[in-house]
């Protein structure tokens, strides 16, 4: 016959199978019916305080870690996921006292320096984020998501040649991050390095495929590369996308300018008009391409 015991940890295990395949209400269902077996038992309160925290719901999410900690003052992960509540509320003061408390509990713990460098970012305080960053890669080297943040960070400073031997280990460590290869492609935009820059942009855009934002960025690194026809081929599919600002027109058209194709730039410019009839930069380029067809 099994034990109370046993069907606590059948009823989280079935909650577990039930998140991690995003079926919260199952799996809150299954913890619920752990809970009524064991009220006390914070390794159940904490999952349930983590689905409430999945689904939104901060302020059940921090009620149930709270309870973890009053049965479980050294759960580490309950200060941890309760600070990271206490973020998304944006109390980033309260937050990084939880950081700190799961910190001295378990200094250590790589993932919680990464977490308390994002709430410190949050707040401004650009370096003490890159000294939590460096926390966390001297204890796990290889976690690719501290080196790309930290080298988002470096970029805030202007530190860009930091910046970029930092995210070149981020794509080593993080190959399918397409917001690290995003981030070395503004690096070396910056360092004028502009071939670089747009094989980068192409990596994360061949992951990130619909990102209308990154296709003007790697549009701009071809365009400062003298390549224009492949800027302007990008610009497209930037303005294909998302078509809610006036620059992106200026940009194909101007791209199609620097090939000399005329007739097809002011076609781009007139589409921008008409959508954008006061825009100075679009007005200037249509008087300059009349001028260039006469």
């Amino acid at each position: 016959m099994k034990s109370k015991l046993d069907n606590v940890q059948r009823y989280v295990q079935a909650g577990l199978r039930h998140w991690e395949q995003q079926n919260y209400g199952d799996a809150l269902r299954q913890y619920e019916k752990a809970l009524k077996l064991e009220p006390n038992n914070p390794e159940v309160l904490f999952h349930i305080g983590f689905v409430h925290e999945e689904l939104r719901m901060f302020e059940e999410a921090i009620a149930y870690y709270s309870g973890a900690l009053k049965f479980a003052p050294t759960m580490v992960r309950a200060w941890e996921y309760s600070a990271v509540v206490y973020h998304n509320l944006r109390q980033y003061e309260r937050a990084i006292r939880y950081y700190e408390k799961a910190i001295k509990l378990d200094p250590d713990y790589p993932y919680v320096y990464y977490n308390k460098a994002i709430t410190l970012g949050a707040m401004g305080r650009i370096k003490d984020a890159i000294a939590c960053y460096d926390k966390t890669i001297s204890l796990d080297p290889k976690y690719g998501l501290a080196y790309t943040n930290k080298g988002i960070k470096l970029n805030c400073l202007g530190e860009y040649q930091r910046a970029a031997e930092t995210l070149k280990l981020a794509v080593r460590f993080d190959k399918q991050n397409a917001r690290a290869f995003f981030a070395l492609g503004k690096t070396l935009l910056a360092l004028r390095r502009h071939s670089q820059a747009f094989r980068q942009y192409r990596k994360g855009l061949g992951m990130d495929p619909n990102n209308p934002r990154e296709w003007k960025n790697a549009g701009e690194a071809a365009f400062r590369a003298k390549q224009y026809e492949i800027a302007a081929a990008t610009y497209e599919r930037s303005l294909t996308l998302c078509s809610g600002s006036p620059d992106i027109y200026y940009c194909v058209a101007d791209s199609l300018r620097h090939q000399k194709k005329y007739s097809e730039a002011t076609k781009y410019v007139k589409k921008g008009l008409r959508r954008f009839p006061s825009d100075e930069n679009l007005l200037t380029l249509w008087q300059s391409l009349k001028l260039l067809q006469k």
